[in-house]
């Protein structure tokens, strides 16, 4: 039986256990058998592309998707998945990333990666998560927009509320109020990092609206321009993270909490 290609986010690693349960269903079963199925191939190829060495060409996923025993759907889902794993900029990555969201059953693709995904594409549900903690909390989806100062749109606020239901970081009870749960999601590496860039533009777009919208009394920016050798340069990331562990001593929950703030740090080479 072939293993499930939506508990993925890996195509290589799907091709390597899909080897390995062939044989040994099969003792003769090889990549050799893999390659002459797949119509243009080669033992030597198939091998350097399961151990990363190089990348499938795309005129070969089409026939490789078939030979792997994939149902029209999984083939859509494996085809775009090895399009996302060999895509070389973050930029594109993201967009294949958003259409494997689209092409996986709602019950699979590696759920946890799914879930994170879904969780931090934008700022919407960790905010909201965090707003309904606040003892005045309405659950009117109106009365929420106006809360994020019409910065969302009534139809993201549902989404919001639904996807933090669904993933059980919130618990709807039968009052009709919302408690926060405590889940934490975690994923692979390599779509950690890009939810975390989209994560961190999205809160950078808030923060631009947030410069022309909050009076100067509500907000605090600064910059900072400074040469710095590589040792400096490490030493202060590090003070920052200290200065964003010690902040984080502040989500403890207060007596009588009255607004949702966002903290962003930004420090990076400008130049050289």
């Amino acid at each position: 039986m072939t293993p499930s290609i939506y508990a993925y986010a890996d195509y290589r690693h799907f091709l390597r256990d899909f080897l390995s349960k062939r044989k040994k269903e099969a003792p003769g079963y090889s990549l050799s058998v893999l390659g002459r199925n797949s119509r243009g191939l080669s033992k030597a190829q198939l091998s350097q592309v399961a151990n990363g060495k190089r990348n499938i060409a795309a005129k070969n996923v089409p026939t490789l998707s078939k030979a792997l025993r994939l149902g029209k759907d999984e083939q859509k889902f494996f085809e775009c998945l090895v399009h996302f794993n060999q895509a070389r900029g973050g930029e594109q990555k993201q967009i294949y990333l958003e259409r494997l969201s689209t092409l996986a059953p709602k019950i699979q693709w590696s759920q946890i990666a799914m879930n994170q995904y879904l969780f931090a594409r934008s700022w919407h549900a960790p905010v909201l998560r965090e707003l309904l903690q606040l003892p005045n909390f309405s659950d009117d989806p109106a009365d929420i927009v106006l809360r994020l100062k019409g910065r969302a749109t009534l139809r993201e606020v549902k989404s919001a509320l639904e996807l933090l239901v669904k993933l059980k970081m919130v618990t709807r009870l039968k009052n009709g109020t919302y408690r926060a749960e405590e889940t934490s999601l975690t994923s692979t590496d390599e779509i950690t990092s890009l939810i975390l860039q989209r994560y961190h533009k999205s809160c950078l777009e808030l923060g631009k609206r947030a410069i022309e919208e909050e009076p100067v009394e509500k907000r605090e920016f600064s910059s900072l321009i400074m040469p710095l050798t590589e040792g400096q340069f490490k030493s202060l990331k590090a003070k920052l993270k200290e200065f964003r562990a010690e902040a984080k001593k502040f989500e403890s929950p207060s007596p009588d909490p009255k607004k949702i703030y966002l903290l962003n740090l930004q420090f990076f080479e400008g130049a050289e």
